[in-house]
């Protein structure tokens, strides 16, 4: 085997399935990348008789069988609620998700009393009454690029691509940097409410609205940066950003192949649907009364997948 790998062969009085087993009860020191044969070798493991051997192989493959047919099961779960959570987001943005009111101000006049004109393209599909199309470049407002040792005297929070969990669209871990030691895509100051998305596999999703505690700090250049108009919610444009037709949009703008990206323009130039200003907030409430479902279901699947691996050590 490769530099690192110990092939190990049991003697003809064991069977190696049950070797194979009995390997994975025990617990080895934590020692990097230090040999650990040194310390399996020292290991005492009991020998029934061939006959016990065979039966407890075959016990073992029930119950693990029966325990595969059950995470199999979560995982068509867990498949069909991130489609459920993709059907909730294309409802949405096509009007099917939330009520509307004929006497909400249509977004035409929202447009026009910020200055711009609905956007009129034959490829864009029909939309429902009061709701106009437009361009995120014209419901979001430019971004501040900084040097972070001109505005900090210590350190500041660093937000690059890294701090996002984009399982669920939040910053988890941004990062605690020296002015000294400021990496150079350090470049973009964000406020709480922008939306971070990152220009690199836009596949991946790697999206998230800064919370008000990182107003003010630092994003890295990897990411478009979006600070939505006070006139519009910006969570619906969030939501857009992270729904499927947004993403398979951009993905024909992407370039290269080690690492496909987009530029911040290519972002800013998509079409978005603007529904009344009463209507976005109607269907941000009601995008968010459904994730709250699916979250919750979600989380009870991840738990019982772990304590699925708890049973299957038990087992052995």
């Amino acid at each position: 085997g490769a530099d690192g790998i110990k092939v190990i062969k049991p003697k003809e009085m064991f069977l190696p399935k049950l070797f194979y087993y009995f390997l994975h009860v025990i617990n080895l020191p934590s020692k990097g990348y230090a040999r650990h044969f040194q310390f399996l070798e020292k290991e005492f493991i009991p020998i029934p008789s061939i006959f016990e051997q065979e039966k407890i192989v075959a016990k073992i493959e029930e119950l693990f069988s029966q325990l595969d047919a059950g995470v199999g099961g979560l995982k068509r779960i867990q498949a069909l609620l991130r489609q459920y959570r993709a059907s909730v987001l294309k409802a949405a943005f096509e009007g099917r998700l939330a009520p509307q009111n004929p006497h909400d101000e249509p977004a035409g006049e929202l447009l026009r009393r910020m200055g711009k004109e609905p956007l009129r393209r034959d490829d864009l599909p029909p939309l429902p009454n009061g709701w106009e199309w437009t361009l995120i470049n014209d419901i979001t407002l430019p971004i501040e690029k900084v040097k972070p040792q001109e505005i900090y005297y210590k350190s500041f929070k660093y937000i690059d691509i890294s701090s996002i969990d984009s399982s669920v669209n939040k910053i988890i871990n941004p990062k605690e940097i020296l002015v000294s030691e400021a990496p150079s895509r350090a470049r973009q100051l964000v406020h709480g409410g922008d939306i971070v998305f990152s220009t690199v596999r836009t596949y991946l999703k790697n999206i998230a609205l800064v919370p008000d505690n990182l107003d003010n700090q630092i994003a890295s250049t990897g990411f478009s940066v979006l600070r939505v108009s006070d006139c519009v919610n910006k969570k619906y444009v969030f939501y857009y950003c992270i729904s499927e037709t947004f993403i398979n949009l951009l993905g024909t703008y992407q370039r290269g192949t080690s690492y496909p990206a987009v530029l911040d323009r290519d972002v800013r130039i998509q079409a978005i649907p603007l529904p009344p200003i009463n209507e976005q907030d109607r269907i941000v409430r009601e995008i968010e009364r459904h994730f709250s479902v699916i979250e919750k279901l979600d989380f009870q699947s991840v738990k019982i997948f772990h304590y699925s691996a708890q049973i299957r050590q038990s087992i052995l």
